[in-house]
């Protein structure tokens, strides 16, 4: 299936193409659970967790789902990832950014709170 989407742009060579296979092969290489998380998919993520999908599990940034959730600004999301998933609430991207970090950067006080205090009662320090 994906050769055959990756066909898509090959037939011309434009740069929305050259854009399209590129951005088919980089979903095709990322989890599915971190798809769902940055398209959104809130029942999407929901439905993976409750079959078992791996919650930290990264993409090539190394960014879980919970991270692009952050990113997102999406606290919904983030607290379905924590409380359902059990996602580790301190994890790092190969950048070193946090879901704190994210929350801090959108200055949503309410998101870094919430998972100042996750990461404290898994009797951790927060970063």
């Amino acid at each position: 299936m994906f050769s055959w989407l990756k066909s898509l742009g090959s037939k011309d060579n434009n740069e929305k193409g050259k854009q399209t296979r590129e951005a088919i092969e980089e979903t095709a290489q990322s989890p599915a659970i971190t798809v769902y998380a940055a398209l959104g998919q809130i029942e999407a993520v929901r439905k993976a967790i409750k079959n078992g999908a791996d919650v930290d599990a990264r993409n090539e940034t190394g960014a879980t789902a919970l991270i692009i959730a952050a990113s997102r600004n999406d606290f919904e999301m983030v607290k379905l990832l924590i409380e359902e998933g059990e996602s580790d609430p301190d994890v790092q991207d190969h950048f070193g950014k946090t879901p704190a970090y994210w929350s801090e950067f959108h200055g949503n006080q309410e998101m870094l709170n919430y998972l100042k205090a996750q990461v404290q009662s898994n009797h951790r320090p927060f970063c």
